[in-house]
């Protein structure tokens, strides 16, 4: 929050605020405190907020959720459904108990998935906007990804890989976000508490500022608003068929003509 004041004081107009996940480590829809943390970011920037937070639903499972915060309350949200097994669930949860529990007892309670495509709406500097929004690890998820991009202006990725440390799992994801926006030809913003955040084209390049793993920052940057859809987004699961099919063919071609050539040898 300190950082985000920090920039409000130095930059011009935004249009919106972009955190990372679970930058809102407490619930500001149960916490006034929180919301009351929330409301300084907004009013500072005079524009609405995307934060992560961890949302406790009524049967007291938790969420991975993304909330749109303007003036005091929630507007829309949108709640991880593509959860990692071991971090944010444990399978096999009462066998696992039993045969390992100091296993079990690193992942003790089990998230619940949200249901919606990973989108939100809204409507902020006299633009409606339609913003892709797969949290973390969903950027790998081929289908969930291009139901995110369809449609959409830009990508959003709020991510927080804090207990992967300085391993490569950070940068794999960087790279997996600049594919993505290469693949759906949308401009894309990873926000991080501990990777590198960062601005990607709509070709995939790295471009203006990058805040770098395990350093604190912010910067203002300008995002072009795409429309429409690329093949990728709109057949790629077909299109990934029509080239195993095509590489199927090939392969079965070269095999006909080594057993032509290898019978007409033996005559």
């Amino acid at each position: 929050m300190r950082e985000s004041l920090r920039l409000a004081q130095s930059s011009g107009k935004v249009d919106l605020v972009l955190w990372a996940e679970n930058a809102a480590d407490i619930d500001p829809q149960d916490s006034s405190r929180a919301a009351g943390q929330l409301d300084r970011v907004t009013q500072a920037f005079d524009a609405p907020l995307l934060a992560g937070t961890l949302e406790e639903t009524d049967t007291g499972t938790l969420r991975n959720t993304i909330l749109l915060w303007d003036r005091g309350q929630v507007r829309t949200k949108y709640s991880k459904s593509h959860l990692v097994p071991f971090g944010e669930y444990l399978p096999w949860r009462s066998t696992l108990e039993s045969l390992v529990p100091d296993l079990a007892s690193l992942v003790p309670r089990d998230m619940e998935s949200g249901d919606q495509v990973a989108q939100l709406s809204l409507h902020t500097g006299g633009e409606d906007l339609v913003i892709g929004t797969p949290i973390c690890y969903e950027i790998a998820d081929d289908g969930l990804v291009r139901q995110a991009a369809s449609g959409a202006n830009f990508l959003y990725v709020p991510t927080s890989n804090t207990f992967f440390g300085s391993s490569d799992e950070a940068p794999q994801q960087l790279q997996i976000a600049r594919f993505r926006a290469r693949e759906h030809g949308l401009d894309l913003v990873q926000v991080s508490t501990m990777d590198s955040t960062a601005y990607i084209n709509s070709r995939g390049q790295v471009v203006g500022k990058v805040i770098q793993n395990f350093e604190s920052g912010s910067f203002t940057t300008p995002i072009n608003l795409r429309e429409g859809n690329t093949p990728a987004t709109v057949y790629g699961s077909y299109q990934e068929m029509i080239v195993l099919g095509l590489f199927a063919l090939v392969l079965l071609g070269m095999v006909v003509q080594s057993v032509n050539q290898r019978w007409r040898g033996s005559e």
